[in-house]
């Protein structure tokens, strides 16, 4: 049983669902993303002292601590 309709082919849905699994699938096993997403080399471990994102769209993107404004909101608060 499928919890959510699947995306009907030809969609953005349908094409986004297609790469985010071969960029799963390349990720395990190379540990690299496909070449679905040639700007984005690499995915980028996120720490603690150097946050960054890896956001999903077409075209996927890295991100260097996407939330450090909301972040430094939040820290001077106290």
């Amino acid at each position: 049983y499928h919890v959510v309709p699947l995306p009907e082919a030809g969609t953005d849905s349908f094409t986004f669902s297609e790469h985010l699994i071969k960029l799963w699938v390349s990720f395990i096993k190379s540990g690299k993303p496909s070449d679905v997403y040639p700007n984005v080399e690499e995915w980028v471990p996120f720490t603690s002292q150097k946050p960054s994102t890896l956001v999903l769209d077409l075209p996927a993107e890295n991100f260097p601590d996407p939330m450090k404004e909301r972040m430094e909101f939040w820290k001077g608060l106290n």
